[in-house]
Order: structure tokens, then C-alpha cells, then sequence
């Protein structure tokens, strides 16, 4: 109970110091839904499916769930999906499991190409500051303890960790 009251408190503190970075200026980056690499495509449209088959709303506006944000300043529009929030719950089967959901991050390597550099199952409520430009700066997250590479301590019920992206990968810092 401790634990989860400490992670809670984190997760207040965390979302005070960083609201005024949430919001991404969409001005800055934006992209198309039509321009989305194939493996976004098909994550939106398997999550509405799996939505749809449950009877559960799909989220109409179609870049529902993408993010764009600029990884390492270099001028990218790199994609960070969060393909759960295709549905209007987050449910089983669609980007989600008993461990929390799927949150991926595809950095731009060229005109209309993509690489894939983050899959992680992580606790659906976290924290992303962005510059007013879209650069990012950090995320803070909570790993369920089910994923036992990311969270080895079996005596709480998460692990927080502080995600930066350095020299062209992700930096997981965990706080205790």
C-alpha cells in the first residue's frame, strides 16, 4: 500500500512540475494520418477492429493515439503511438494486457521512412515534456512488475522510471 501510495504521490508531483511541457505544439509537427508508416497503420486499424469487435466505440479522429515529437532536434517527425487510444477503453487485445499497454516510438531515418526504436508495455497513464516546438525532453512511466526485465522488485506493485533519449537510444532511469 505504501508503494502504490508513494507511486501515486510521484505521479501528482510529476504532472504538476511538468503540465506547462505537455502539450505539443501541433503547429510545429504534424503529420498526416495518410503518411503514417504501414506498421502505425496497421496497429490503429487492429485496435479499432479488436474496439469494434467488443462493441466498444472507436475514437473517430483519425490521428487519435500518434504524437509527433522530435526526438534529437535533428527536424523529424518522429511518431510515438500509443495505439490503445484508437478505442474509447482500454481493453485486452487491443494494444492493451494484464501488464498495461503498448507504447511505441518510431524515429523518422528518411523521407516517408520509419524505424521502429521503443515497444514497451507500460502503465497507460504517463508523462511526456515536450518543448513548445515538439522536442522531446523526458518521459516519466511505470512498468508493472509482471514485466520482470523492467521491474525486477517483486515487493511493489510498479517500478517508475525517468525515459530520456540519448545518442540515438533510450535511457531508462529508474527512480526509487
Amino acid at each position: 500500500m505504501t508503494t502504490m501510495k508513494a507511486t501515486k504521490t510521484l505521479g501528482v508531483a510529476l504532472a504538476v512540475l511538468l503540465l506547462p511541457h505537455i502539450a505539443v505544439a501541433e503547429s510545429w509537427l504534424t503529420l498526416e494520418a495518410s503518411e503514417y508508416p504501414p506498421e502505425v497503420k496497421k496497429a490503429l486499424d487492429d485496435v479499432r477492429s479488436a474496439c469494434k469487435g467488443e462493441e466498444h466505440e472507436v475514437v473517430d479522429d483519425p490521428q487519435a493515439a500518434v504524437t509527433i515529437i522530435d526526438l534529437d532536434r535533428d527536424g523529424s517527425k518522429d511518431i510515438l503511438l500509443e495505439a490503445w487510444r484508437a478505442c474509447s477503453v482500454e481493453m485486452k487485445g487491443a494494444g492493451c494486457n494484464t501488464a498495461g499497454c503498448v507504447l511505441q516510438i518510431f524515429k523518422q531515418v528518411g523521407p516517408h521512412k520509419w524505424k521502429s526504436v521503443f515497444d514497451e508495455t507500460i502503465d497507460p497513464v504517463w508523462f511526456l515534456s515536450a518543448s513548445q516546438e515538439g522536442y522531446f525532453r523526458l518521459m516519466a512511466r511505470s512498468v508493472s512488475r509482471k514485466i520482470p526485465d523492467r521491474c525486477p522488485d517483486r515487493s511493489g506493485s510498479a517500478c517508475d522510471y525517468l525515459l530520456y533519449w540519448k545518442h540515438g537510444r533510450s535511457v531508462w532511469d529508474r527512480i526509487r
